[in-house]
């Protein structure tokens, strides 16, 4: 297998997570993790967007402490590997975001500008 299959087993979750359906999302999401760490590597800038869509299913069905493990580790790997300014980025820190909000975190979440659009610079929890 390929990372083709990575991607198509991401996309399956995706499909899956759209039709509320995130346990089986999450399955798919896993395995596309371990197989692409098989075939590239674990810091990888393909992993970062598999990283958020599982943190996402996980706070769907309530996981929420491993969801935003999960998110953090998308982001972090995110700044390290494409820089604070990348829009995969700033999608992570959106999501980590509005998730700490919905679940009710006492977070502060502080904004600044950047030359692309306006994202989340900082949460301190």
């Amino acid at each position: 297998p390929g990372p083709g299959i990575v991607l198509m087993l991401n996309n399956l979750g995706e499909s899956l997570r759209g039709q509320e359906r995130p346990a089986e999302a999450e399955t798919y999401y896993r395995e596309a993790l371990e197989l692409q760490e098989r075939l590239q590597r674990r810091m990888h800038p393909d992993r970062i967007p598999i990283l958020n869509n599982l943190g996402l299913a996980l706070f769907t069905q309530d996981k929420s402490e491993e969801g935003e493990t999960v998110l953090r580790q998308a982001l972090a790997m995110g700044r390290e590997l494409l820089g604070p300014d990348h829009e995969v980025v700033a999608n992570c820190l959106n999501n980590l975001a509005a998730r700490q909000q919905g679940s009710g975190h006492q977070g502060h979440v502080t904004r600044h500008r950047s030359s692309r659009s306006e994202k989340i610079d900082t949460i301190r929890v």
